[in-house]
């Protein structure tokens, strides 16, 4: 059975998982899912916005729950009017703890409906294997040099006799396709790529038998000078 790919809020939990769990090694083998991994990490590490200050947020966010506590104070005596809505604000500001809480709720459901960090859907030539027996080409970390080229290696598969290597962007864009050639390192340099490419890539590399599949590594992230 096809294992599911990994929706990005459910990435913290599968990374929880053991390595041998079949949603563990899908979310690294994939190359939407790793896509989706590698967006995430980085979002998580990423700094916060010049001039932004959460503390001076949540105080702000205090005072206007405060202010219109205060302003509903004033209008208990006032004949009521409106429908549910205005009784439900009506309720929410009577208690901050609510408020607030909505105000959370909210923002949530916000972002998960736009995820602006989800690749769209994308078929792939390079998607899961359809061969059984495909193993598993291992790569090593890829090396910058100071002449501004980045040397990507892995480890010979026995029975090969080519390698292919491609190179995509985050969201699975195709930007280059390497090969076959007989050496297990290439040399990747930024005048190889399309002007718009971007510094972050992911990249893999095929085994090839007589022009058959017959390995793949899990795809690998690289950064360009």
């Amino acid at each position: 059975m096809k294992q599911k790919c990994i929706d990005v809020e459910q990435i913290a939990t599968v990374l929880k998982l053991p390595a041998d769990d079949e949603r563990r090694r899908h979310l690294e083998e994939c190359p939407r899912c790793a896509s989706r991994l590698l967006i995430y990490q980085r979002y998580l590490s990423g700094a916060a916005a010049p001039g932004s200050d959460p503390d001076e947020a949540d105080a702000h966010l205090a005072a206007v729950v405060k202010a219109e506590i205060n302003r509903s104070a004033h209008r208990k005596d006032a004949p009521k009017h409106g429908g549910w809505l205005a009784r439900a604000a009506d309720v929410l500001l009577a208690c901050p703890a609510w408020a607030a809480a909505a105000v959370i709720l909210v923002a949530a459901v916000a972002v998960l409906w736009w995820r602006p960090w989800t690749p769209s859907d994308t078929v792939l030539r390079d998607g899961p294997s359809a061969q059984p027996t495909s193993r598993q080409v291992l790569v090593n970390a890829a090396t910058a040099s100071a002449d501004g080229t980045v040397r990507l290696s892995w480890q010979p598969l026995e029975g090969a006799d080519g390698y292919v290597v491609t190179v995509r962007t985050p969201d699975l864009h195709e930007v280059a396709r390497f090969g076959p050639t007989a050496d297990t390192s290439f040399l990747l340099d930024r005048s190889m790529l399309p002007p718009e490419t971007p510094s972050v890539l992911l990249w893999r590399v095929f085994a090839l038998s007589g022009g058959d599949e017959i390995g793949r590594s899990r795809p690998a992230s690289l950064e360009l000078p």
